[in-house]
């Protein structure tokens, strides 16, 4: 027996340190074995009570208001008539299925109404003696074959429940016990029938499960370690996206700059053609001192750009223009010679002349250095 208290202790206490699941409850009872056999009476000299103890665990099927549940019941027995007494230990095994009726009619009272049926198997040693000589008379199993005997049970019966808090509910039942093919739970064969005991119940039931703020929305864990995980894989795509942009954004301006710097060079090159250069006259030097005249930075007139030197000033040789004041100016990034008509210190000055010098030169511009 004390094996058996020592178990159920340990599956109870294995209980409470499951990880707490929605579906999972825990079971203790205890209460009284009653029997249903040949002995009607009880009350021998040194009785003892019919009691149980049980523990299991209940699993909540998908099915609504239906649970699974498992129970391991350790009992004595004891029972007496005019010539004869028993006592029986005998240790369960059930499995049940329980309908909790009362959702069907309010969902949400604290009472519950289960409709309790199972099989197992029922392993017991029973001893008759005689009730005024206290001699054996009779035992089952046989020792010789067995210290238990094994036998097969069906069991249907009720319980009543109601929920103290969430996660704990009081319970009262009632379940009947048929022992199949077996007449000898009392050590004794009367013939007529199987022996039968119902066990008379009350206990707790622990549910496992978390209960739910109903003003906080719960959070996935595993969801949300999922988002996040998506949303950073997201950001890095993105970031891998816009520095790819940025990059071929960049690459795209060297290439527009590189393009502008070469229409620039040939805008240059096709002022030179606006008049006609006759390359067999001999070059000659400007009058003007062109060092002296790039001094000082001012608003100048130019009216030709040039790849040579020896063509810049057969252009100058061979123009109709003023020549008092025009000096030739190499530009080193353009790699060009642009002949200057004239030099004034400010831009209006330069306007005005511009205008007229267009209609000889149509491409005429300013440019200040």
């Amino acid at each position: 027996m004390r094996s058996l208290l020592l178990t159920l202790s340990i599956l109870l206490a294995g209980s409470y340190t499951l990880q707490a699941q929605e579906s999972l409850s825990g079971h203790l009872n205890t209460g009284l074995v009653v029997p249903f056999n040949d002995f009607t009476n009880n009350d021998f000299r040194g009785v003892k009570p019919n009691l149980l103890i049980s523990a299991g665990l209940g699993y909540a099927l998908s099915v609504p208001n239906l649970r699974l549940r498992g129970d391991v019941t350790a009992a004595i027995l004891n029972g007496s008539n005019n010539s004869s007494f028993y006592e029986t230990t005998f240790y369960e095994g059930l499995v049940s299925l329980q309908y909790n009726l009362v959702p069907l009619f309010n969902e949400s009272s604290d009472f519950r109404f289960y409709l309790t049926g199972g099989a197992g198997v029922t392993a017991y040693y029973a001893k008759l003696y005689d009730i005024r000589t206290r001699t054996l008379r009779g035992e089952s199993p046989i020792p010789s074959e067995s210290s238990f005997s094994l036998n097969p049970v069906v069991a249907a019966g009720f319980e009543m429940g109601y929920a103290v808090t969430p996660n704990l509910e009081i319970n009262l039942g009632f379940t009947e016990r048929l022992m199949l093919f077996n007449d000898f739970m009392d050590a004794f064969e009367s013939g007529s029938s199987d022996d039968l005991y119902g066990n008379a119940t009350v206990g707790l039931t622990f549910y496992l499960k978390k209960q739910k703020d109903k003003s906080k929305v719960e959070l996935d864990k595993n969801k949300y370690n999922q988002l996040i995980s998506t949303i950073d894989s997201l950001e890095q795509a993105n970031n891998r996206v816009d520095t790819e942009k940025v990059a071929r954004l960049e690459m795209e301006s060297q290439e527009k700059e590189l393009k502008i710097q070469m229409l620039q060079n040939k805008l240059d090159s096709m002022r030179a053609k606006v008049v006609k250069i006759d390359t067999d006259q001999p070059a000659t030097q400007p009058k003007p001192d062109a060092q002296a005249l790039l001094a000082e930075s001012k608003y100048r007139i130019i009216v030709a750009s040039l790849p040579s030197r020896t063509m810049a000033q057969r252009w100058i040789d061979r123009s109709s223009l003023d020549k008092s004041e025009m000096f030739i100016v190499y530009v080193d990034d353009l790699n060009t010679y642009r002949v200057v008509y004239k030099s004034f210190d400010t831009f209006q000055a330069a306007r005005k002349e511009q205008g007229q010098v267009k209609s000889i030169v149509a491409d005429a511009w300013i440019k200040k250095f």
